[in-house]
């Protein structure tokens, strides 16, 4: 009796690891990428205020993680960058994440990924720049742009 149900465990372990491989194609996989928006070189500056800001570059996208509270309305993100640059090696360019919260004063506690296009960045100030990145309430984030 012992034989019969080993065999039925190992069929069902068998099973259940084949039908655990992915199935996405490549097609799949690119469609959940995350979009580079392009950052802006004039608009106005939206100061609502966050509690936390983390950056980094992924490729030529720079990786914004933006907590905040709020929860009752949608909030609108961009990086902004006056086009200045300071003579130091490295440049150091400084951009402001404009952050507005459209009026919400609820408390939840709210965080967004949001992506930037920097791609082109590099020839305006050579092949590796510091970028501060600032927000209204957290110090700023200093990250390394190096062109590829």
């Amino acid at each position: 009796m012992k034989y019969p149900l080993g065999l039925i465990g190992l069929f069902l372990i068998s099973l259940s690891l084949t039908t655990c491989k992915s199935r996405t194609s490549g097609a799949e996989t690119d469609a959940k990428a995350p979009e580079c928006r392009p950052f802006l070189t004039k608009g106005e500056i939206k100061r609502d205020g966050l509690m936390e800001m983390k950056a980094e570059m992924e490729g030529e996208c720079l990786k914004i993680v933006a907590t905040y509270s709020g929860g009752c309305q949608e909030h609108a993100f961009d990086l902004v960058w006056n086009g200045r640059m300071t003579k130091s090696l490295p440049p150091v360019a400084t951009l402001f994440l404009s952050h507005n919260g459209n009026g919400d004063n609820c408390r939840s506690v709210r965080s967004e990924t949001l992506y930037f296009d920097l791609k082109g960045f590099g020839e305006q100030g050579g092949d590796v720049i510091d970028l501060q990145v600032a927000a209204q309430g957290p110090d700023p984030v200093r990250v390394r742009y190096e062109k590829p």
